[in-house]
């Protein structure tokens, strides 16, 4: 991973080691996070007001897949980690 992209990860998922607490989004939001499985090396779910985002880390790069609409967030978390998939199988 590169410099920029490891510390964004450390920043935003390992802060405290504590990746349940509270994080600010870049807009200034500020919500939970979900550890998600099955996808990547490491993933997290994250809700904003207009979606939901999904980061999945994968070797030395991750992806960051946002979602809306008016599905429940299980829904949308199957839907990301599908694209997800896509995505990091390519890398």
């Amino acid at each position: 991973m590169t410099a920029p992209a490891r510390q964004f990860w450390r920043d935003t998922f390992h802060r405290d080691k504590e990746p349940e607490k509270d994080r600010g989004e870049e807009e200034g939001e500020s919500r939970p996070l979900q550890k998600v499985s099955g996808v990547g090396d490491e993933a997290f779910w994250m809700t904003s007001p207009a979606a939901g985002i999904l980061y999945v880390l994968k070797g030395s790069s991750f992806v960051r897949i946002s979602i809306g609409g008016r599905e429940d967030q299980q829904t949308k978390i199957k839907k990301s980690k599908a694209l997800a998939q896509k995505v990091i199988d390519r890398l």
